[in-house]
């Protein structure tokens, strides 16, 4: 992104113009608010190109925080601040084609600072593919939910049980069957065969105690007579 540089000499409050040490080239502007003459907005040039934009800081006129910081560099990514605490809270990046094709979102837990979720979008930068939940704390993964492509259902959840830094359960749910799972999913046609008839609550609960069984017991598959 470029930038045209004008100096208005008609503002109450004109914008600070920084330059580089011992250059010509300008490092940043700040801008500021007419009435109050705080800060509104920094704009940071590339090193190399002061007409090429690096990165844009925005600021809450009350508390005078960062709320808002756009970067440029490779490619574009805004990120979210609490005007109070300064905290991050979301950070949204885009396409490096195309600075208005979303490609992920994160979101921040405010507690702890670490990521919460994270939205993972298609290539067409408005629905998402999949959402992954994570242990604010300790930044393990907890939960992943994949989307139906051309939709809004939900085709599979998987939830995950840590223990000690270990995964030691694995849950997946395909609609419409449900399957329990400590060390491996459906196979590629279980997981997206759409017609199979849901199984009855009986035999899902039989299903169920056959495999905590099969797994309590350490036993293998190859084991049991069908």
């Amino acid at each position: 992104m470029n930038l045209a540089v004008v100096k208005n000499s008609t503002l109450k409050y004109e914008d600070e113009v920084v330059y580089r040490r011992r250059s010509s080239r300008i490092e940043c502007i700040h801008e500021f608010n007419q009435d109050t003459g705080k800060r509104i907005r920094t704009t940071y040039f590339d090193y190399f190109d002061d007409k090429k934009i690096k990165s844009i800081e925005e600021y809450d006129q009350k508390t005078g925080k960062r709320i808002k910081s756009t970067n440029f560099v490779l490619f574009k990514s805004i990120h979210e601040y609490d005007p109070n605490s300064g905290k991050k809270i979301k950070t949204t990046n885009f396409d490096i084609r195309n600075d208005r094709r979303i490609t992920s979102v994160h979101e921040y837990n405010q507690e702890f600072g670490n990521i919460s979720r994270v939205l993972i979008y298609r290539s067409d930068g408005k629905s998402i593919s999949m959402v992954k939940e994570y242990n604010p704390e300790t930044e393990q993964i907890v939960r992943c939910i994949n989307y139906k492509r051309n939709s809004n259902a939900i085709s599979s959840i998987s939830n995950y049980e840590v223990k000690k830094d270990r995964t030691v359960k694995t849950t997946f749910y395909y609609s419409p069957i449900t399957r329990n799972f400590t060390s491996q999913p459906l196979s590629e046609k279980e997981r997206f065969k759409e017609d199979v008839n849901p199984i009855n609550e009986m035999d899902k609960a039989k299903m169920e105690k056959l495999i905590d069984n099969l797994f309590r017991n350490k036993l293998t598959f190859s084991s049991l007579s069908l």
